[in-house]
């Protein structure tokens, strides 16, 4: 068994619930990959759910059993959203499990030693292997790109003025289900603020907003209308979204 960069510990049903607020998946479970990133006492996630759209989410040793580094400072991984959570489903909900963060090495027909990173889930003698790769340059720099867009405080930060307000995400859902009905409508519109603002959204933003635990704050941008979700109502973890506004002809 190879040594582990990186170890994360938890229930089985808290870290099935941390992979669907990173993956922003709801229930149509679609979603692609979700980059780990592990610190000390801390994990955070990026994904899309599509693109352009995105999610960051942070997770401490208060949502999770621990968190471990190796050697390291920081260990990075990409994992498939939809492979991890099949792992996970190996195991009933209250077991407590540990995904360790690992290098493996396999020998090619050229007898050259090919390196790729791993997660394995780990409960008693039993281990499940997810296959993962290392995040590439453009994925990184959209990392940095979408940290910076939040303050300490975990506001939206923007250039210009941008509309606050808070919302239990079970009411959207609900303004949401009402629009699914309606074959004619497909997107979903947000009008907040004394100025106005409104934006068109893919209904993909559904996904994150599905399950988000108490109330949250929503972030809209004067300039271009795009969106920002911010839930830190569950100890331990603060979920964040960023949806652009879509351009609609909504004389169509």
């Amino acid at each position: 068994m190879p040594p582990y960069r990186a170890a994360i510990r938890g229930q089985v049903k808290d870290i099935k619930w941390m992979v669907r607020r990173a993956g922003a998946i709801g229930r149509g479970e679609s979603g692609s990959t979700i980059h780990f990133v592990v610190r000390s006492n801390t994990l955070d996630t990026f994904s899309q759910y599509p693109p352009p759209a995105e999610a960051y989410c942070s997770f401490n040793d208060s949502f999770l059993a621990g968190i471990t580094l190796g050697s390291e400072q920081v260990v990075e991984i990409v994992a498939p959203t939809i492979g991890l959570l099949d792992a996970l489903r190996t195991f009933y909900n209250d077991d407590f499990v540990e995904l360790r963060l690992v290098e493996e090495s396999v020998q090619t027909e050229q007898d050259e030693e090919y390196d790729f990173p791993a997660i394995h889930i780990r409960q008693g003698g039993l281990t499940y292997r997810v296959v993962c790769r290392r995040p590439v340059e453009e994925e990184r720099a959209a990392r940095d790109a979408l940290v910076s867009q939040f303050d300490d405080a975990e506001a939206f930060v923007t250039e210009g003025v941008t509309n606050e307000f808070k919302q239990n995400p079970n009411t959207l859902e609900s303004i949401f289900d009402a629009i699914d009905d309606n074959p004619n409508a497909v997107t979903y519109s947000v009008v907040t603020g004394d100025q106005d603002v409104k934006g068109q959204y893919q209904k993909d933003i559904k996904q994150p907003v599905v399950g988000l635990p108490g109330e949250s704050t929503f972030y809209l941008d004067t300039d271009d209308s795009t969106l920002a979700i911010v839930s830190t109502s569950k100890a331990g973890c603060v979920l964040r979204y960023v949806t652009p506004s879509l351009d609609v002809d909504e004389s169509d």
